[in-house]
């Protein structure tokens, strides 16, 4: 029950910092909210470097897709990473605008985190991406936070169609 109330207070000062962070100022009164505040943008940093390092794969680059679209756990990205790809080409667009007709054809690559877990300075994704009815990826990426930067270190292919 303990760990049941320490992970809806987490979620719930996530999200009110994210409301804090979407604005020009940025109000903390104690250490421990500093600390969720880094923990957040470190998390927005790793999305980042998790899409982009699937923006550059072999498989995306061949296509010539009319954008790209992100879900995380499920939902919508948070907006403050959607703002990072700001003049990508193609536009990278939020999960909800993604479409696919009745033949199956999409409006463009659907890019997905399932799951991910931190420990210091390492995080394991497990995500993937759907090339229409051409296809999809899945895998397990381990990415390692050096000098304020993911990389990826290790990438274990899951299912590829």
């Amino acid at each position: 029950m303990k760990k049941i109330f320490v992970a809806i207070t987490i979620l719930i000062s996530i999200t009110l910092i994210a409301g804090c962070i979407r604005g020009d100022n940025i109000k903390v009164s104690s250490p421990k909210e500093l600390g969720v505040i880094k923990k957040y943008v470190d998390i927005i940093d790793m999305y980042e470097a998790f899409f982009r390092h699937l923006f550059e794969s072999d498989s995306i680059t061949s296509r010539k897709p009319k954008a790209y679209f992100l879900e995380i756990l499920q939902q919508e990205p948070p907006p403050e990473l959607l703002e990072r790809f700001k003049g990508n080409s193609p536009p990278v667009k939020s999960i909800s605008e993604f479409r696919t007709d009745i033949y199956g054809k999409q409006n463009g690559i659907k890019f997905w985190i399932h799951r991910f877990e931190i420990k210091g300075n390492i995080a394991v994704i497990t995500g993937g991406i759907k090339l229409g009815n051409l296809g999809m990826e899945t895998g397990v990426y381990t990415f390692e936070l050096r000098k304020g930067k993911w990389e990826l270190k290790t990438y274990s292919p899951g299912i590829v169609s």
